[in-house]
């Protein structure tokens, strides 16, 4: 999509926690800042803006719909372009509804940038000083998973992959909330003393806050100082697709589309 479009930035929302994604809307407003877009709207399934407010918004005849989702899993594929309303639809494929054109883009945390966030969110833990030598400490780079849906892994699967090649770490091990191998349990897999958790999560939700928590077994100061755990002693990092990097994330994915 070579021409000028508006973005239109979808995600999963809570209705528990909806302070939770106020990093996402305020990504929405760089965008708005940026020149990249002719305007930026942000829509979520479970609090407001809705996914139908958000679209109601859109005032051009292009548009660009972006899942902000960890992985390419059930939500992007099926729940999110249901509840838009949209027919079958393929990523990056444009497409026509309503008398505009649309690009329903791969999530945004499958793209390839988003390693690189990864890697320096934990260096900035393992940096031998404040924290464990990274060649001495095991990565666990954590997902939500499914059973239902195999994709619903993929991200943190190949973000892991790279991340064992690139070797800046003594280990890099994968582990997911609602499927195998379990974060339940983990540290029983690494190899290290130090050991380095990140969630590959949108947002500081109650997956981040309580669930990976209590299967590591830390305590409540989640984001101080190392929790001693058996004969580990484990620094937790906050959602990773909240950090401010992932705008430039963002900017690349619009950019890619712009010169298609």
């Amino acid at each position: 999509m070579n021409h000028p479009f508006e973005l239109l930035v979808v995600s999963h929302g809570s209705s528990v926690d909806p302070e939770s994604y106020r990093p996402l809307v305020a990504l929405v407003d760089q965008m708005r800042r940026s020149g990249l877009v002719d305007g930026a709207q942000v829509g979520f399934l479970k609090q407001s803006p809705t996914l139908a407010q958000g679209w109601e918004k859109i005032r051009g005849s292009s548009v660009v719909v972006l899942p902000y989702l960890a992985s390419a899993g059930f939500f992007a594929q099926r729940i999110l372009p249901e509840k838009l309303g949209f027919p079958h639809v393929e990523f990056d494929v444009p497409f026509e509804f309503q008398g505009r054109t649309v690009v329903y883009t791969r999530p945004i945390g499958t793209h390839g940038a988003v390693i690189d966030v990864v890697e320096q969110a934990a260096l900035e833990i393992a940096d031998g000083a404040t924290g464990p030598e990274a060649d001495q400490t095991t990565l666990v780079v954590v997902g939500h998973g499914t059973p239902r849906h195999r994709a619903s892994g993929q991200s943190v699967r190949e973000c892991v992959a790279e991340l064992q090649r690139r070797g800046r770490f003594a280990h890099v091990l994968d582990a997911f909330v609602d499927e195998e191998p379990f974060v339940d349990g983990v540290l029983e897999r690494c190899p290290t003393g130090d050991v380095v958790v990140l969630p590959y999560f949108v947002c500081d939700g109650p997956h981040v806050r309580e669930d990976i928590p209590q299967g590591l077994g830390i305590g409540r100061e989640l984001w101080g100082a190392p929790h001693r755990v058996g004969d580990h002693r484990v620094w937790y990092g906050r959602a990773l697709l909240a950090r401010d990097e992932m705008a430039a994330v963002v900017e690349s994915q619009l950019s890619e589309l712009r010169s298609e």
